[in-house]
């Protein structure tokens, strides 16, 4: 309690929790668009066979990557 407490008064508890609450929502976000990102019609068709690319080789991760958020567009705009 008594090193809480000093954190407290340097302002140092407060700053950390405000940290720690922005990291917090950004996680939130991470894992909600990659939930919706999933959802989109194809993509979930399309991941494991991009994914497997990436695995042998076949394609760079950048490539595989730029190639969903391409497919992801596209749908959008459909």
């Amino acid at each position: 309690l008594a090193h809480r407490q000093s954190l407290r008064n340097a302002g140092e508890f407060d700053a950390k929790r405000k940290k720690q609450a922005i990291e917090w929502m950004w996680a939130l976000l991470d894992t909600g668009i990659k939930e919706k990102f999933l959802s989109v019609p194809g993509i979930r068709e399309r991941l494991p066979e991009i994914t497997a690319q990436v695995e042998n080789g076949e394609i760079t991760a950048t490539h595989g990557a730029e190639q969903l958020l391409f497919y992801l567009d596209k749908r959008l705009k459909i």
